[in-house]
C-alpha cells in the first residue's frame, strides 16, 4: 500500500510497480485529482481516499507512506498498530519523541521500520564509498556537500528536507563517525522555519565536511565534492551519463589536472 501520490510518491509507486519483489495492491491519497490519475495508470489497482481504511486490508503487508512530514507519525503510528511493516519518506518524524514512540511501538508488535534515503543506494554513492574505504587515494581532507532548489516546506526545515541525505550519505562512508563544529542559519523566504543552511562537520581523524542547502536556487544542485592531496572528485547527480570524474594532479600546478570517468551502476536507486 503506497500512501501519498502527489510530489514524490509517483516515483515509489513506479518503482514498487515495476520491481518482482513487491506486488502494488492499493494507492491511497486525499487529493482526488491524484486518485483520478492513479486510477488512468494503474487500472487494476485499488484506491482509497481514506488511510486508515486502506491500511486495515488483510492482504497488506508493508505500508509505504509518502505524504506531507507532519502526517508521518499519525499514519505510521496506526499502520504500526495494525501490524504493518512501514517505509516512510525522509524524515520520519518532526521531532525525537515521535521518532522514539514509532521505535518502540515497532518493536513491542515486532514489525519493522524503513526510511527511504534514496541516494545511500546510487552506483555513484556506492563507488565513492569504495573509494574512501579502499584508501586508493589516501585519506580525504575534505568534502563539500551542495544541495539546492526545491519546494519551500512549512513543515520542517531544509537541513531536515534536504540536508538530511547528506547525513545520510557521509553515515554511510564514515559510519556515523562525526560531529558538528558550526552552522549558519537563515530564514530569507520562510519565517516559521529556516530555508538556508551552512553546516561544518569534523571525522574524528579530523576530515573536514561542508554542507551547503538551500531551497531558493535558479539552478538544481545535487554535487559532492571529495578533495585528496592529489585527486579531487565531483559527483554530480543530475549529470545523466558521467555522474562521476576524477581530476589528478598531473603537476606542482594547482590547475593541472587529468581527467577519468570512472564505470558506474547508472540505474534508478529506487528501483
Amino acid at each position: 500500500l503506497l500512501i501519498g501520490h502527489g510530489y514524490w510518491g509517483p516515483n515509489l509507486a513506479r518503482n514498487i510497480d515495476n520491481s518482482n519483489d513487491y506486488n502494488l495492491i492499493a494507492i491511497c491519497d486525499s487529493n482526488k485529482k491524484n486518485l483520478k490519475y492513479v486510477r488512468k495508470i494503474y487500472p487494476k489497482i485499488k484506491v482509497h481516499e481514506n488511510f486508515k481504511k486502506a491500511i486495515t486490508q488483510n492482504e497488506i503487508d508493508l505500508v509505504v507512506i509518502a505524504t506531507p512530514t507532519k502526517t508521518h507519525y499519525q499514519i505510521g503510528k496506526y499502520a504500526l498498530q495494525n501490524n504493518k511493516h512501514i517505509l516512510v519518506e525522509k524524515p520520519i518524524a518532526l521531532n525525537l519523541q515521535e521518532l522514539k514512540s514509532l521505535y518502540s511501538l515497532a518493536n513491542k508488535v515486532k514489525k519493522e521500520i524503513f526510511v527511504d534515503y534514496p541516494f545511500l543506494f546510487s552506483g555513484a554513492s556506492e563507488y565513492l564509498q569504495q573509494v574512501i574505504f579502499s584508501n586508493v587515494y589516501g585519506k580525504p581532507y575534505s568534502l563539500e556537500f551542495v544541495r539546492e532548489q526545491a519546494p519551500i516546506r512549512n513543515d520542517c526545515n531544509v537541513l531536515w528536507d534536504l540536508g538530511i541525505h547528506d547525513i545520510s550519505i557521509l553515515n554511510y562512508f564514515f559510519k556515523k563517525d562525526l560531529k558538528i563544529k558550526n552552522n549558519i542559519k537563515f530564514n530569507n523566504f520562510n519565517k516559521k522555519n529556516y530555508d538556508s543552511i551552512n553546516l561544518f562537520l569534523q571525522t574524528n581523524n579530523n576530515i573536514d565536511i561542508q554542507i551547503k542547502n538551500a531551497w531558493v536556487s535558479p539552478i538544481k544542485i545535487r554535487k559532492i565534492t571529495i578533495r585528496f592531496k592529489e585527486v579531487t572528485i565531483i559527483c554530480d547527480e543530475n549529470e545523466p551519463i558521467h555522474k562521476v570524474v576524477i581530476y589528478k594532479k598531473v603537476s606542482k600546478n594547482h590547475w593541472n589536472y587529468k581527467r577519468e570517468l570512472p564505470s558506474i551502476d547508472l540505474r534508478e536507486p529506487l528501483g
